[in-house]
């Protein structure tokens, strides 16, 4: 009792968040000098993390305290089906191109998005897990056409995952740049994205609770600021007590 009384309440949290930002700003520089780099280094990536990612999950827990704070959206119906999939198409062809950062100078521009990362439940993973079959076939080359158009599926998305590693490691001085800027946007204005976040975790109903809870008790990252070991456990503490705002009431 003690000690939760000794920990900071939510508003000087995000005074806290905004502490360790600037600490980041000065000891990096901000999203635009990141993105300027040529290259990264090991050493400059561990560096970033090292700030980023306890940053990210302060601020994570935060926004779960405040969209506790909103109001519960009202049940809507169901939309048809035809409706629906009129919407995905609209959707699609109106669906801007994602912006690639071509002003390093002026991260306002960046097209980004803070991810709120809801850890899924592990029991639907367990349950949707691709079931693993045998196959059994003569050795040598295949003959059947299933045999052979299976082995060229392989080979295709093999060459697939390939590109996308080598896509994934030339992109990431530019992913890191981008969390950078979304992370100091969402600190710089939480009251949309805790409204983001409150309507995805309502959308799930019965599981908004749990769901609620297993982003309250996301770890700490391992490689976590020494000053911000007491903002973690107090913003953990409180979205703990948050989650009672997403229990089902039907």
């Amino acid at each position: 009792m003690n000690t939760a009384a000794a920990l900071p309440n939510s508003s000087s949290l995000w005074h806290i968040a905004d502490e360790m930002l600037r600490l980041m700003i000065t000891a990096l520089g901000g999203p635009g000098s990141l993105a300027a780099l040529e290259r990264i280094s090991r050493k400059t990536r561990r560096s970033v993390l090292d700030w980023l990612e306890p940053l990210e999950t302060l601020v994570r827990k935060l926004l779960l305290v405040e969209a506790a704070k909103l109001p519960r959206p009202a049940e809507r119906r169901d939309t048809p089906r035809t409706l629906t999939l009129a919407l995905i198409k609209s959707w699609q062809q109106h669906k801007k191109p994602r912006r690639a950062i071509t002003e390093p100078n002026r991260p306002s521009t960046w097209r980004v998005t803070f991810q709120l990362a809801i850890p899924r439940d592990p029991a639907l993973r367990k349950q949707h897990a691709p079931e693993i079959t045998a196959r059994v076939r003569a050795i040598g080359r295949p003959i059947l056409v299933r045999d052979i158009l299976h082995d060229q599926a392989i080979a295709a998305r093999k060459t697939m995952l390939a590109q996308r590693r080598i896509a994934r490691a030339s992109n990431a001085l530019k992913r890191l740049a981008q969390r950078f800027e979304a992370v100091r946007r969402v600190i710089a204005d939480p009251a949309p994205h805790a409204a983001r976040l409150a309507r995805a975790l309502f959308r799930q109903r019965k599981a908004a609770a749990p769901a609620a809870q297993r982003l309250a008790l996301i770890p700490a990252p391992r490689r976590d600021r020494g000053f911000a070991d007491v903002a973690l456990k107090a913003a953990t503490l409180q979205a703990i007590a948050a989650t009672l705002a997403f229990r089902d009431s039907s």
